[in-house]
């Protein structure tokens, strides 16, 4: 691994950015070391990875644009909108949604002025994750943030699985998104795959597993 280096990590999922951070410093006694964007620890995908002098960079390219690939299933919801939390519903019989309809809600999400955070993220209020209130079932206000979401693409749809693209700028939800088409077409939809594919020109196709280059098998 070079002293000044942008290394392009595939993030696989239960596992937190810091934690591939940790890691990376520990067997190559780095001390100056970061990521340009965290990922969800349930969530897949590219995660630059800043070294050296490189670290510099990361204000810029954490602003850089994004985008994901999310799959969701129709029929389930829980409280946190992905599969690690409470189950509040549960539809067997799921009825087919029109194309059209979630073609033209999905327009609309991506056209909103704002964007409302979710209530599980790391968001903090007075140095508190906003998780942490939301696990005590104590309800916060969240203030709207502008929507820099620039395109959302549905891929596919059944009576089970919907599959989308979300390209979007630093601050977007992906969870929030999916509660919101919910809210929508009054039907219960809950993540399960995120996982994100680009940062701009950096794309998941170049990147390594991080076991690899801590194995010395992969290093930039």
């Amino acid at each position: 691994m070079k002293k000044n280096d942008l290394i392009l990590i595939n993030k696989s999922e239960y596992i937190t950015s810091n934690k591939i951070i940790q890691l990376l410093k520990k067997k190559f006694k780095i001390n100056k070391i970061g990521h340009c964007g965290t990922l969800d620890p349930y969530a897949s995908g590219l995660l630059i990875i800043c070294v050296g002098k490189k670290t510099k960079l990361a204000s810029k390219i954490i602003n850089y644009e994004k985008k994901y690939i999310v799959i969701a299933i129709i029929g389930i919801k829980s409280i946190t909108d992905d599969l690690d939390g409470k189950i509040i519903f549960y539809e067997k019989n799921t009825k087919k949604i029109q194309k059209n309809k979630i073609k033209h809600e999905l327009k609309i999400i991506q056209k909103n002025k704002y964007h409302k955070p979710h209530l599980f993220s790391s968001i903090k209020h007075n140095g508190t994750n906003l998780y942490k209130f939301a696990r005590l079932d104590i309800k916060m206000k969240i203030k709207n943030k502008e929507n820099k979401i620039n395109k959302i693409k549905l891929i596919e749809i059944n009576k089970k699985i919907l599959i989308i693209t979300v390209t979007c700028k630093h601050g977007i939800y992906i969870r929030s998104i999916i509660n919101e088409l919910s809210e929508c077409i009054k039907a219960p939809i809950c993540t399960l795959k995120i996982t994100r594919l680009s940062i701009k020109k950096y794309t998941i196709l170049n990147s390594y597993n991080y076991k690899d280059i801590i194995n010395n098998e992969k290093v930039n």
